[in-house]
């Protein structure tokens, strides 16, 4: 995986109490307990925190794609995310 983040693709950023830079956690299915892979220490709270629920993670995506079109002059969305959850 390159010692970069499944996800994001950087490398971990979080730093240790004793200035280490901390190990990628390693991801698993909370189900099944097979591993997914590494990832950084954001990316790993942002999906523990959407309960690894795909619809609240496409709902966050929708909501800044909402918000940048309002910052861009108000564009038209065509929600694609919708597409993808059928």
């Amino acid at each position: 995986q390159g010692h970069a983040c499944a996800i994001c693709k950087s490398p971990e950023r979080i730093m240790t109490g004793d200035g280490q830079v901390r190990s990628l956690s390693v991801d698993h299915d909370h189900a099944t307990g097979d591993i997914r892979g590494l990832l950084c220490a954001t990316c790993n709270m942002m999906l523990g925190y959407a309960k690894d629920k795909r619809d609240i993670l496409r709902a966050g995506i929708h909501y800044l794609d909402i918000h940048e079109a309002k910052k861009s002059g108000g564009a038209e969305i065509i929600n694609i995310h919708r597409k993808e959850s059928k």
